[in-house]
């Protein structure tokens, strides 16, 4: 994929927020996986291309403050609808784009969200029911490559942005050992059409340590949007970056996230 797309957005950052939480249990280690290992022990085979390959540069120092003038590579666009497609009315009822930097500190995720009608779900592990961003992780893509269900080394997170878009929350649902809320620094700041939203996504969510992240490391990844248009709570539309998706629980159908030197 090129990565001479530049996009200038000028707007003033309207909130930041630092959310922290607990996280609870431990990883159970399989014989293939143990929550040791380190994440290039193994050489990592890529998803299918057609998954969609995800490409993270290395970052010089992010300002987490909703201003997304400074993030210059290609978008990665998020529109394929895998739920709800009875309930969606176009890109202007929800549509979305994304990038990513990494570093010691962990991952870095900028989006873009097209949504006419915002409806935060509740804070925790429902936050589902709202709008709100969901991602899986696949920390060691090789070692279970061919599993066709979520193991120890398989994350799914939420990420939600309060009643007013005005905080930044995340929780962990997989693995279910550690299931809870987790650390996510971020901003958000509504716009015209919907919002964006800066986070810092720490590597220690995906059970990483710093001393184990290196350039062109490969990872399971996927970015997917839920939308919920209704005053009651729910998920009426999920769309997501892999066209493959077909539900929250299956790593082959996820893209490829690679962490690029330069």
């Amino acid at each position: 994929p090129s990565l001479t797309a530049t996009l200038s957005i000028t707007a003033t950052p309207l909130v930041t927020a630092t959310v922290t939480g607990t996280v609870t249990g431990t990883v159970t280690p399989t014989s293939a996986i143990t929550a040791t290992q380190a994440i290039t022990s193994v050489a990592q085979r890529p998803r299918p291309f057609e998954n969609g390959v995800f490409l993270a540069l290395p970052s010089t120092g992010v300002n987490l403050d909703g201003d997304l003038s400074l993030w210059s590579n290609s978008w990665i666009p998020v529109q394929n609808v895998v739920f709800g497609a009875e309930n969606y009315a176009g890109p202007t009822d929800l549509s979305g784009e994304f990038q990513a930097l990494w570093s010691t500190d962990g991952l870095y995720i900028a989006a873009r969200v097209r949504d006419d009608i915002y409806r935060s779900g509740a804070p925790g592990a429902d936050l589902w029911q709202g709008d709100s961003i969901e991602i899986h992780f696949d920390r060691q893509l090789s070692a279970d490559y061919d599993d066709a269900t979520m193991s120890a080394d398989d994350y799914q997170i939420g990420i939600g942005f309060g009643l007013q878009l005005n905080q930044v929350t995340g929780y962990r649902w997989f693995p279910e050992s550690e299931a809870g809320p987790i650390p996510i620094t971020g901003a958000v700041r509504p716009v015209e059409d919907g919002y964006v939203t800066e986070l810092l996504i720490p590597w220690s969510v995906f059970d990483i340590t710093p001393d184990e992240v290196m350039g062109d490391a490969t990872f399971g990844f996927n970015l997917s949007l839920s939308d919920n248009d209704s005053d009651t709570p729910g998920q009426q539309t999920i769309l997501s970056a892999s066209p493959a998706r077909t539900d929250h629980r299956t790593p082959p159908e996820w893209g490829t996230l690679i962490l690029r030197t330069e």
